[in-house]
């Protein structure tokens, strides 16, 4: 046989010039671009996770993303309807984020911190976070605290107003 198509480990095909038996370069060239072409991507995905800073304050959840070209996302708690919790193993997990109906994004600025398969109405997500259980409980605390202070405000607004008036 003077050529013969060979599938590697990662099922690529490729030409081989010399017998099966007899050494196989074109394969090993194959090989180290299947590595490099893995590579590529976890080294994004370690950037990524090395520069992302996600801030729960006492008004509103803060994503800083991005290495390169960072993008700043202020998430008042206002403006959040819902927040669900996605549990994997060793206690990590995501949170994913909805806002009401006027906020919009787009998933392109937020990918890989948006949830997944959501494309029509993408939704910033709090990614690959250790302790998540925990997370989850202090990012409802905050937002039930903020909640009720903003209700409580537009209520003394409204009484103080009333004051005026009489």
């Amino acid at each position: 046989v003077d050529q013969a198509i060979a599938l590697g480990d990662y099922g690529i095909p490729c030409l081989i010039e010399k017998p099966l038996g007899a050494g196989n370069e074109t394969f090993k060239k194959w090989e180290k671009i299947v590595h490099l072409s893995h590579s590529v991507p976890m080294l994004v995905g370690y950037i990524l996770a090395k520069t992302t800073v996600y801030t729960i304050t006492n008004k509103r959840v803060v994503m800083r993303i991005g290495a390169a070209l960072t993008v700043t996302l202020n998430l008042p708690f206002t403006e959040i309807e819902n927040a669900a919790i996605a549990s994997s193993s060793g206690n990590f997990g995501s949170i994913a984020i909805d806002t009401k109906k006027d906020a919009k994004f787009s998933f392109l600025v937020l990918w890989p911190h948006v949830r997944s398969w959501h494309f029509k109405k993408p939704k910033p997500s709090l990614r690959c976070i250790p302790d998540a259980p925990e997370v989850a409980e202090i990012l409802a605390k905050a937002a039930k605290a903020r909640l009720i202070e903003v209700k409580d405000s537009s209520k003394q607004k409204l009484h103080n107003l009333d004051a005026v008036v009489s």
